[in-house]
């Protein structure tokens, strides 16, 4: 798509990837994956819960709630996506300082 996407082209970019520091959310349209509905409200993110169109169509930034699978929400446990990756970039990057040079 790039450098020249369709005029019809929107972009979304989602948070919980190893690129998260490269997404402006001032600038990119940009949606989060949170534990439940009322995180999205208290983030101040736009929830897309009703229509899947809204996530490109609706305000941003938007708010996505986790599906409902017991094991993929334990795992998230209360964190965002964006907050399970800054965690999971901490923690790698606390590995490698402590590597021998």
């Amino acid at each position: 798509m790039e450098p020249d996407p369709p005029p019809s082209f929107r972009w979304v970019f989602s948070y919980g990837g190893t690129q998260d520091s490269l997404l402006n959310p001032s600038v990119d349209r940009v949606a989060d994956v949170f534990p439940d509905s009322a995180g999205i409200l208290e983030a101040g993110f736009h929830s897309q819960e009703k229509s899947d169109l809204l996530a490109v169509d609706g305000p941003s930034p938007v708010g996505i709630p986790t599906n409902a699978i017991r094991h993929f929400q334990k795992i998230q446990s209360d964190r965002t996506f964006s907050q399970w990756q800054a965690q999971a970039d901490a923690e790698a990057a606390a590995r490698r300082s402590r590597r021998p040079s």
